[in-house]
């Protein structure tokens, strides 16, 4: 949403993309861990429910579903090796559980059939915030 940020930012990021928008009844989510290939699809809900049973995503299930290295989200938090990293991962309400150990981002389409994205709850509290002691 611009093109620096300070330290203790949020990132609220907005994806365009018809190919994720799976159910036209329904706002889809997407759950993507950072730091590798894993994607989940409606891991939460609209409400922020979690469904932990939901399995990752296969590369052929995901090449079936029309997606090629389109569907990665590739966030490197510490790009330079600085001391601190630079991006942390946070929960919001669209993605509340506090037990993620990995770097996950959920994005979630705004309405049915939009295939418009957002990282952002309704409070507006991003998933990605930018370190305090950020270099």
């Amino acid at each position: 949403d611009r093109s620096s940020y300070p330290a203790g930012a949020h990132v609220h990021m907005t994806i365009q993309s018809l190919a994720h928008n799976i159910d036209p009844t329904d706002e889809d989510s997407w759950t993507y861990s950072t730091d590798s290939d894993t994607v989940y699809y409606q891991r939460y809900n609209e409400n922020g429910n979690e469904n932990d049973t939901v399995p990752s995503l296969t590369t052929t299930q995901l090449k079936w579903m029309y997606f090629d290295d389109s569907s990665d989200l590739i966030i490197d938090a510490n790009a330079n090796d600085a001391e601190n990293d630079i991006a942390r991962f946070v929960i919001n309400d669209d993605q509340p559980n506090p037990n993620v150990t990995t770097q996950q981002v959920t994005i979630l389409e705004t309405q049915p059939n939009s295939g418009i994205f957002k990282n952002t709850d309704d409070g507006d509290t991003s998933n990605i915030h930018i370190a305090d002691k950020a270099p």
